[in-house]
């Protein structure tokens, strides 16, 4: 099975270096950096991965909301910064409001038991929106809004998606105490950042 997809694959991934070899052609480029963006900046992927394992608690149903619901905030949270609204955000602040968003999420891992699920997933809903206004302000001038955010969006429900199988392997296992304190080095992870 695994070498049919290679054989499928590998040809494929020629295809993005080909379209850009014709002029006008530069979505792949920006799917690709929207693809990516997040796996760059440590900020991102940590609440990404906080949010996956905290959704383990929800229902399949409560889950696949969720999940829209983010993406759908991360669209939001770009096209406000495309808009130039919430001007507080920039510069330096930007970057205390990202620490400060993993400790929160740190946060919410450490006190999974108590913390209802509606503050949850409105904990995590104003955090995908401040996630979404810092991929947009970061987004290269010449990459295209659409293209950018669909390679946001595949890479942010990877990761979400595989921290929620992590997050459920461990409660098959017995160990989903392993998740508050994942949530406890989310807080330091968080705190580091602040410092730094």
């Amino acid at each position: 099975m695994l070498k049919h997809m290679l054989r499928f694959s590998a040809p494929l991934s020629l295809l993005p270096g080909l379209a850009q070899a014709h002029p006008g052609h530069d979505l792949t480029a920006t799917f690709s950096v929207g693809l990516l963006h997040p796996l760059t900046g440590i900020d991102h992927l940590l609440v990404m991965f906080a949010m996956g394992l905290w959704a383990a608690r929800l229902s399949k149903a409560w889950y696949a909301r969720a999940t829209t619901g983010y993406l759908g905030l991360l669209w939001v949270g770009a096209g406000l910064s495309q808009v130039g609204a919430l001007a507080v955000l920039q510069g330096g602040n930007l970057e205390l409001a990202l620490a400060s968003s993993v400790l929160v999420g740190g946060a919410c891992l450490v006190m999974i038991r108590q913390l209802h699920t509606a503050v949850g997933l409105s904990i995590f809903s104003a955090l995908a929106l401040l996630q979404g206004y810092a991929h947009g302000s970061e987004m290269p001038v010449q990459a295209t809004l659409g293209s950018y955010l669909a390679g946001l969006s595949v890479c942010s429900v990877a990761v979400s998606v595989a921290a929620l199988f992590a997050a459920r392997w461990l409660q098959r296992v017995q160990l989903a105490h392993t998740i508050r304190w994942m949530g406890g080095a989310l807080l330091v992870a968080g705190a580091t950042l602040l410092v730094s």
